[in-house]
């Protein structure tokens, strides 16, 4: 059973202001461990819509791969079954969290690969607005990232 989590004075209105919010220690070292093995998995096998942006002669990796969480029972493990669901509710100030896709980003220090704008915050699509594939759950937010 996971225990509602209690977020730092000012952390759910600068979400829901920015879209955006950092929060640390959310994975003790168990659950470490397990997102360790999860990001060892991807890497040794890509998924069908993994891309690769370092190339061969690059000393570290830059990989982003998605939906492997059918497959990569870590990913589920973490996704379900950690803290991050109920950390995920209590920004947006709702009841409930829907999971829609896993996305595993690995850029590893020694790449010579420049994110610049690439990784730039996003805003968040409006619940509606994603459709979501039979058994999954899906986060809601609104454009903006407001909650």
């Amino acid at each position: 059973m996971v225990i509602a989590p209690v977020l730092a004075d000012g952390v759910v209105a600068a979400f829901a202001r920015d879209g955006v919010a950092c929060l640390r220690s959310v994975l003790d070292a168990g659950e470490v461990a397990v997102a360790v093995d999860a990001i060892d998995a991807v890497l040794a096998t890509p998924g069908l819509l993994a891309q690769v942006a370092s190339g061969p002669d690059d000393p570290g990796a830059f990989v982003e791969d998605f939906c492997r969480w059918h497959e990569i029972p870590q990913i589920e493990e973490l996704a379900r079954y950690s803290r991050v669901p109920a950390l995920a509710a209590a920004l947006m100030a709702t009841p409930q969290v829907r999971f829609y896709h896993d996305h595993v980003l690995v850029k590893e220090g020694r790449t010579r690969q420049r994110t610049g704008g690439w990784l730039a915050p996003r805003p968040l699509a409006h619940a509606a607005d994603v459709p979501a594939p039979a058994g999954t759950l899906v986060s809601r937010g609104k454009p903006g990232g407001a909650a």
